[in-house]
């Protein structure tokens, strides 16, 4: 790797493009007298989105004493062409008391400063707006020293709110048109604090007890909660950050088993549905290496923060994802680097260098851009997950990647507005939101455009009916007027849009018998009578549909039928439901007498050895693996190329019906008691998805094994469950 003074790293991020990482030191006259730093203290500078920087230096226009000045570098800028936020010319010499913090939402900055007024210096709050407003609050009456002490600063992303530490403690202020006004006073010791973007969670550090804890502060029900033992020394700076909702919060620790009980690390901790999860994310670097001023994104999903280099010593500045966990360097400097700071967005770094002068550098870690498919309802709005770290110059652009293919509903911009394919939209009208009027799998692409880099993903939305369906409709989509109907089977395809059922309702004009067997299409919401106007008994149906909607088979009058019309057995079961493919090349089924048979790919069908008293049958989705019921109780399976079943779970009793995953792995069973149960079709023992199923008569499990669909009287019903097994 390049040192800095010459060229940074380029760093490649997953999903990103690669930029020219082009270091950009400030003119000498800046940065000399130590730069940003004062004592041990080192002022921390901030990254806007747009890649500009502000920071605190030496004034070179000052004619006083080691007068400071805050000022703003433009992304686009020359190494000399600064803006001058607050003018250094009369500042006292105590620089310690400056801080400055950046509110990028209202685009304004806040410092802390002190103006030396005889006897007594004047320490002061100003704010100043991008359009003019500019604020003071004399904060000298905060402090007990005679001189002003340092002053720690943070500001909502919209300057909303304000807090600082003093030796009085802890002060919030809530700013306005008005200027500013107490909000509350905490006590808390000197030191860094961090502010959620709204400004409503606050977190901060004390000494109870001459152990320095981390307390997280809700300032809307004005609660605190004590989070982690992070030191036991008075001096310890946490150096805090916390990302935008607060729910991640960043420090430097040097106490407890995150760190070994050595040396100085960073701790990263996540909110948890009931605690918060400490994670020392520097460690893997080893013990003495003295990690210090962490920064995150504010998504905080990204850390950057100094350490020693193991070998060298020097300070380097590391960088921490949460999708690559392992810290690795992003420097390799000849002497120390210090207070490095991220964009929001986690694109940007600033840095310095130590040296004669020290030198401010900014890096660009790369353009990227993620978007989640997008699972829509039909007729309910969908928000497009879109992340990207452009800058807010950037634009986006929504094609369909399919020739001919076009978005059947309406897609919105944050304002309301119609969003246009192939047209550029402002990132500021964001999030997009998607409302789909008929079931659709439709491939799209985005592209954010940066300046000269472009980046683009493909990404798919689907959409799919409701979760809870009415099948029982008529043709013409209006309820049955038949209460006492029943429903003897019921299976869907794989993705949820194509239903088969067996009823005893008139849901169709040609609909003349007690029984008849139907096909809904969810996606065209259109409804077919399959068994048409042929005569048979009132026996009890049965049917079954492919996972892909190719095949239907249904049995009537022990015959086993397809929806083309085809008669492919005719010493079949009415009672216990077939099994297809997903393809349905492949069809499983009883005979009357209840031994299993095989159809594939269209040979006749065979019987399989050693099989009786079948009471269900399911086939995974390739058909090679067939598992089945016994009237024992017996759950058993073989693959259906060279049958030789084995048995899976004993004493199954009063088992009903059956389904397969896509790949055999699990089964789902029903017994008499309305239980639906799971059971790895490896032995293992069963596990209750519900007991409260009454009047259920048959199930089908979703290939990825955590959706189940299931019928009972005057009504079919899905069961969705979702990775931790919570119902959806």
């Amino acid at each position: 790797m390049l040192r800095p003074a010459t060229a940074l790293a380029v760093l490649l991020f997953v999903s990103a493009s690669l930029t020219a990482d082009v270091p950009k030191p400030l003119t000498d006259g800046i940065m000399t007298k130590g730069a940003a730093q004062c004592g041990d203290y080192w002022m921390t500078p901030r990254v806007a989105d747009d890649g500009s920087v502000s920071f605190i230096a030496p004034d070179p226009a000052s004619e006083g004493f080691n007068a400071w000045g805050a000022y703003r570098l433009p992304a686009s800028s020359g190494d000399a062409a600064y803006d001058t936020l607050f003018s250094g010319t009369a500042l006292f010499f105590s620089a310690s008391c400056y801080e400055l913090v950046h509110a990028p939402a209202a685009n304004a900055y806040i410092v802390t400063r002190t103006i030396n007024q005889e006897p007594t210096p004047i320490l002061q709050l100003e704010y100043k707006a991008a359009h003019g407003a500019y604020r003071t609050k004399n904060l000298t009456e905060l402090n007990t020293l005679g001189t002003p002490a340092q002053v720690r600063l943070a500001c909502a992303a919209d300057a909303s709110h304000i807090a600082a530490t003093t030796f009085t403690g802890l002060h919030v202020w809530k700013v306005d048109g008005n200027g500013f006004s107490d909000l509350t006073t905490l006590a808390a010791e000197q030191g860094s604090i961090a502010l959620s973007a709204d400004g409503n969670q606050l977190v901060f550090s004390t000494i109870p007890n001459n152990a320095r804890k981390l307390v997280f502060h809700d300032l809307t029900a004005n609660t605190s909660q004590e989070l982690l033992t992070i030191g036991a020394s008075s001096a310890l700076d946490p150096q805090l950050a916390c990302s935008a909702d607060a729910a991640t919060i960043v420090l430097r620790s040097n106490s407890g088993a995150l760190t070994d009980g050595t040396g100085y690390h960073i701790v990263r901790l996540t909110r948890g549905v009931s605690a918060w999860l400490p994670q020392a994310i520097s460690l893997p670097l080893g013990n003495d290496i003295d990690a210090a001023e962490p920064s995150l994104s504010a998504d905080g999903q990204t850390v950057v923060f100094t350490a020693r280099d193991p070998s060298s010593g020097i300070r380097q500045v590391y960088l921490w994802r949460a999708d690559t966990p392992t810290p690795t360097p992003l420097t390799d400097a000849a002497t120390d680097c210090r207070v490095p700071a991220l964009s929001p967005s986690g694109r940007f770094l600033a840095f310095a260098v130590t040296g004669t002068p020290t030198q401010l550098h900014t890096l660009d870690l790369g353009l990227s851009l993620n978007v989640q498919d997008v699972a829509a309802t039909i007729g309910k709005p969908a928000t497009l997950l879109l992340k990207t770290n452009a800058r807010p110059t950037a634009t986006l652009t929504l094609a369909t990647a399919e020739d001919g293919a076009s978005l059947q509903g309406t897609l919105l911009d944050a304002n309301g507005n119609p969003v246009e394919f192939g047209v550029p939209l402002a990132l500021d009208q964001l999030p997009l939101t998607v409302t789909a009027n008929a079931a659709q799998t439709l491939s799209l692409t985005a592209t954010v455009t940066d300046g000269d880099e472009t980046l683009s993903q493909t990404f798919t939305l689907t959409a799919t009916p409701a979760r809870l369906t009415c099948l029982s409709l008529t043709a013409v989509g209006t309820p049955t007027t038949t209460r006492a109907s029943d429903y003897t089977a019921l299976d869907a395809s794989d993705d949820g849009n194509v239903i088969v059922f067996a009823t005893t309702a008139s849901l169709h004009p040609d609909d003349t018998r007690n029984s008849d067997i139907y096909r809904r299409d969810l996606t065209t919401n259109t409804l077919t009578l399959l068994t048409g106007s042929t005569e048979f008994s009132n026996e009890t149906l049965t049917c079954a549909i492919a996972g892909d909607a190719s095949r239907i088979v249904f049995v009537r009058n022990g015959q086993l039928h397809d929806d083309t019309g085809a008669i492919l057995d005719t010493d079949v079961s009415a009672t216990i439901q077939p099994a297809l493919s997903h393809d349905g090349a492949t069809i499983a089924y009883a005979t009357a007498s209840g031994a299993l048979r095989l159809i594939a790919n269209g040979q006749p069908p065979v019987t399989l050895p050693d099989t009786a008293a079948v009471t269900a049958v399911a086939l995974s989705d390739d058909g090679a693996l067939l598992a089945f019921l016994q009237h024992d109780g017996e759950l058993w399976a073989t693959a259906t190329a060279t049958p030789a079943p084995f048995r899976l779970a004993p004493d199954l009793t009063g088992l009903s019906c059956l389904s397969l995953t896509f790949n055999g792995a699990t089964a789902a069973v029903l017994n008499t008691q309305s239980q639906l149960h799971t059971i790895p079709v490896y032995p293992d023992a069963p596990a209750t998805l519900r007991a409260d199923l009454t009047g259920a008569r048959s199930v089908r499990l979703a290939p990825n094994g955590r959706a189940a669909v299931f019928s009972r009287k005057l009504q079919a019903t899905y069961i969705r469950k979702d990775a931790d097994g919570k119902e959806t």
